[in-house]
């Protein structure tokens, strides 16, 4: 991913801007596939969790089958030129020093709770530095707010912890893990 580039036949294709990965993982029944591991996942920059789908919206995808398409058309919303001008307006965003040592002790206190076998990597680091700066870009604004940082951890963090197997076999889970360590780090004022 990190190389922007795919081989195939030992023909190696450059990917060009914006470039993007989404990878989907099934948690049931997960016969004939392998978990990702801890390396992998950590070139996620997110994992967003879908619930399952509403009754009305189980109804609407029940008609698009019986009507031979599972899935409504997609519209551009944007260009890629766009896409890749946004991306250098968010490294536009201003964030203070303290913010990012807030984002460093988040990422460190990773490491000092007793369920989680490895704390979260340098990447992770920079992965919430990034989301945060892009919220903070969606939401019209110029400078990064604590709010800004714990929400992106939410998203950013939990798919990296790692945890032991006393902790798993307790059905801990790594959202609250996380929550739990937002909640012990002091936030700048």
């Amino acid at each position: 991913m990190e190389e922007r580039q795919v081989t195939v036949d030992s023909v190696t294709y450059p990917i060009p801007e914006p470039f993007m990965v989404i990878g989907t993982q099934n948690p049931i029944s997960m016969a004939g596939t392998y978990p990702l591991p801890e390396a992998q996942l950590d070139r996620f920059m997110m994992r967003i969790k879908l619930g399952p789908l509403n009754e009305e919206e189980t109804v609407r995808m029940e008609q698009r089958f019986l009507e031979g398409r599972l899935s409504e058309p997609v519209k551009s919303v944007l260009t890629a030129e766009e896409v890749i001008e946004m991306k250098k307006e968010v490294r536009s965003v201003n964030i203070t020093g303290e913010l990012m040592h807030y984002i460093a002790r988040l990422i460190l206190a990773t490491f000092n709770k007793e369920e989680i076998v490895t704390g979260c990597s340098p990447r992770a680091s920079l992965s919430l530095l990034s989301a945060s700066l892009s919220k903070a870009y969606i939401e019209g604004r110029d400078y990064v707010i604590p709010e800004d940082i714990m929400d992106m951890a939410r998203l950013t963090l939990p798919h990296r912890l790692e945890l032991t197997a006393q902790a798993k076999m307790g059905r801990a889970d790594e959202d609250k893990l996380l929550s739990d360590i937002i909640r012990s780090v002091p936030v700048p004022k």
